[in-house]
């Protein structure tokens, strides 16, 4: 059996479809507090869960009973409000390797994020690759994953948070608002790429790996936000390009507003840096085609 802790997010939903489809048996781990138009997409794709406190190794423990491996999405873009970026990457994936050996769980693919690293200037990324040292430390098989920019909805009721941010900006301004130049390139994933990946990393053939994942195509962050406004019906609005420096003002002042504002200042720290694939590890182990931006428009939003 497969565990999927954070199976009512975004990435989660999607997996849990994906593994349906493949007759897997599987049971998710989430959060005690999920709210309930979560728990309602679970119960409509009929997806087997339980509500553990995170941080609880016994309950975390009892919750992984039966499985033999455990896919961790557990992370956030964004701070949740009642906890640091380190307790939700690190100390919960802490947790969760312990329980993992208490299991006898073996193997854990973790999606990480492409970027992380010790030396990131962001939290986001300095995090991640806590968590992410967290598992190589566990003695437990693994396959570390780092995608680019994630894309793509066809279950449930979330989407890509940077994508859907994006999108509702598109919407609302009279232009396309791009921070910076817009030049630094990404390499967008297709969520059913990811789904695949994350399945075939499952197998014996691969272990003990850090593979970065991206779509066919690097393309410039502007590129992104025009194909965007495209698929929302808003291609022929113009686009405005806001300094970082006014963008940390600017997302400042949203952060005192929202939980989830449209931008952080995290965010801004990650702007204006190339986010693409440069090992050639996911040519070797997933060769199967990744689907572009284009070819998904009809899926972007």
């Amino acid at each position: 059996m497969i565990a999927i802790t954070g199976v009512s997010g975004y990435i989660g939903i999607h997996l849990a479809r994906f593994l349906q489809d493949k007759n897997e048996k599987l049971i998710g781990i989430i959060k005690e507090n999920t709210a309930k138009e979560d728990l309602d997409v679970l119960d409509r794709y009929s997806i087997p869960y339980k509500k553990v406190d995170f941080f609880d190794h016994t309950a975390l423990t009892n919750a992984l009973s039966g499985a033999t491996k455990v896919v961790h999405l557990i992370g956030s873009i964004y701070r949740p409000k009642t906890i640091s970026m380190e307790e939700l990457h690190k100390n919960i994936t802490s947790t969760l390797v312990m329980s993992a050996k208490t299991n006898g769980l073996k193997k854990i693919v973790y999606v990480s994020a492409l970027g992380s690293a010790e030396s990131a200037a962001s939290d986001y990324h300095k995090t991640k690759s806590f968590a992410e040292q967290e598992i190589k430390n566990s003695s437990i098989p693994y396959v570390i994953l780092q995608p680019s920019l994630i894309f793509g909805k066809l279950y449930g009721i979330r989407n890509s948070k940077i994508i859907a941010r994006l999108a509702q900006s598109i919407t609302k301004l009279p232009f396309i608002p791009i921070v910076g130049d817009g030049k630094n390139k990404l390499q967008p994933l297709f969520i059913k790429d990811l789904s695949r990946s994350i399945y075939e990393s499952m197998g014996d053939e691969i272990s003990n790996l850090t593979i970065q994942l991206g779509g066919p195509q690097q393309l410039a962050f502007e590129d992104i936000a025009k194909t965007i406004a495209k698929a929302v019906g808003m291609d022929k609005k113009p686009t405005f390009h806001i300094k970082k420096g006014a963008a940390r003002i600017l997302a400042a002042v949203m952060e005192t507003l929202s939980s989830q504002p449209k931008i952080t200042r995290d965010q801004v720290k990650m702007i204006g840096k190339d986010n693409i694939v440069t090992s050639d590890l996911m040519d070797r182990y997933f060769t199967f085609k990744k689907s572009s931006l284009e070819e998904k428009l009809d899926k972007l939003v």
